[in-house]
């Protein structure tokens, strides 16, 4: 993947919806034909609509919808963005909401209802399958709610036999006093002890709290399971780069090489004695480019492990090839009038670069 491949992905996994529309218009401005979202994605070869089914963003699947993406593009198991949307509904619960994230995907080509991918399912048996699980939920919620509820009738009905059993038999003892009000004339509707008010709030508490624990441990579960496979997406998307920046970096000593091989070859035929006036495309130059460059290949031959000692020796002897005053010396009668200056000036160029390196070279040193 290029660079503007993995910062969409990027993009789309934090759920960065305007960092993904302005993207894609910057990329579709610089393009005479759309910007293609079929690029695949990990071993599973999954495109950037996948991962959006995968995270059950609607918002960002209607965004790349708009932008072209296809929503029949099939991965390494056959799962087109439909299937793995139908999965998240299943495996997330909200089935209530399927609509959200299916209606765009189908409304081009309803018949991605009915493919198969490799274990050979269609996005339609696993939304049957996912209405039944939330049927199943919604089941074992309401039995909670009702387990609940009976115990609290209970619990309610023994408190009221013992208030009764309790005025029984204080009516009993305090039979033949008068009083100004009489006790038995309270009913449990005109009053309400500490005990039965704390018992009825705890009831109620009790009662939403366990259907709300149920969710949050269905939920937990559900975003586990997806921080999980992001992981893994992350982790070969890491592994990918890893394995660019090292290709990059082998390619560019290779592309050092050769160029260091051309160059001393050029050093070799330049040694012929010759009367020809010298122009500036005569000088065996180390590459075209800036002084910075034509170092970088007059040093390649050093490689990564050579000591201190060894890169100095090899900067000083280049630094004697490339002095502007022998080099002036050297080859300064041959040297064609209308270039001379600008030859100078670069042998100049690359005198103080190898300087400069080599005087950052004793800087680490010390």
């Amino acid at each position: 993947m290029n660079s503007d491949q993995r910062k969409l992905v990027k993009y789309i996994q934090s759920g960065s919806l305007l960092k993904i529309k302005s993207l894609l218009e910057k990329l579709n401005g610089k393009r005479e034909h759309k910007f293609n979202l079929g690029f695949k994605i990990g071993d599973l070869n999954r495109t950037p609509l996948h991962i959006a089914c995968l995270l059950g963003d609607d918002a960002v699947v209607r965004c790349l919808l708009k932008y072209g993406a296809s929503s029949d593009r099939k991965d390494k198991n056959n799962d087109t963005p439909v299937h793995i949307a139908a999965q998240f509904i299943c495996d997330d619960g909200n089935y209530q909401d399927y609509k959200l994230l299916i209606e765009p995907l189908i409304q081009k080509q309803p018949e991605l209802l009915s493919q198969k991918n490799k274990k050979g399912k269609t996005p339609s048996e696993i939304l049957l399958q996912a209405r039944e699980k939330y049927k199943m939920f919604c089941k074992f919620d309401q039995e909670e709610e009702d387990l609940v509820q009976e115990k609290a009738e209970q619990e309610e009905s023994w408190n009221s036999k013992l208030l009764q059993e309790t005025e029984s038999e204080y009516n009993e003892q305090t039979k033949g006093l008068s009083f100004s009000s009489n006790i038995s004339s309270f009913s449990d509707d005109d009053y309400q002890n500490y005990d039965q008010w704390a018992g009825r709030i705890f009831r109620d508490y009790q009662r939403k709290n366990i259907g709300m624990e149920n969710k949050k441990r269905r939920k937990e579960f559900q975003s586990r399971k997806r921080r999980e496979e992001f992981d893994d997406v992350s982790a070969h998307l890491r592994k990918n780069n890893s394995e660019y920046v090292s290709q990059v970096k082998r390619m560019k000593t290779e592309v050092l090489a050769q160029k260091r091989e051309r160059y001393e070859k050029k050093m070799t035929s330049m040694k012929s004695p010759s009367d020809d006036k010298l122009r500036f495309r005569d000088i065996p130059w180390p590459c075209q480019g800036n002084a910075t460059e034509m170092v970088e290949v007059l040093l390649s031959g050093q490689s990564v492990d050579s000591s201190s000692n060894d890169r100095k020796r090899a900067i000083i002897r280049q630094l004697v090839l490339w002095h502007p005053d022998k080099f002036e010396q050297k080859c300064g009668e041959r040297l064609s009038e209308k270039d001379r200056d600008r030859i100078l000036d670069t042998v100049k160029a690359i005198a103080q670069e190898l300087n400069k390196n080599l005087e950052s070279l004793k800087a680490q040193e010390s």
